[in-house]
C-alpha cells in the first residue's frame, strides 16, 4: 500500500521503501529498517543498547 506524501525515514539512506503508516516523528523518532526475502518485506526498528528483544504480534484470531 502506497500512501500520499509518505515519510521515508530509513536508517539506510539509499532505501526508498516507505512505511505503510503515518506517525508523528516526535512520538515515534525511530528510523526504519527493512528485512526482505523472497519478495516479502518486514519493517522493524533497531534502537538502544543491551540484550536484543524481539516483539512480534499476530492476527487477533
Amino acid at each position: 500500500m502506497m500512501i500520499k506524501n509518505p515519510l521515508i525515514f530509513n536508517k539506510e539512506i539509499t532505501n526508498k521503501k516507505q512505511r505503510p503508516f503515518l506517525v508523528d516523528k516526535e512520538e515515534y523518532p525511530f528510523k526504519s529498517n527493512w528485512y526482505e526475502k523472497d519478495g516479502t518485506s518486514m519493517h522493524y526498528i533497531d534502537e538502544g543498547e543491551g540484550i536484543p528483544i524481539v516483539l512480534a504480534h499476530g492476527n487477533p484470531e
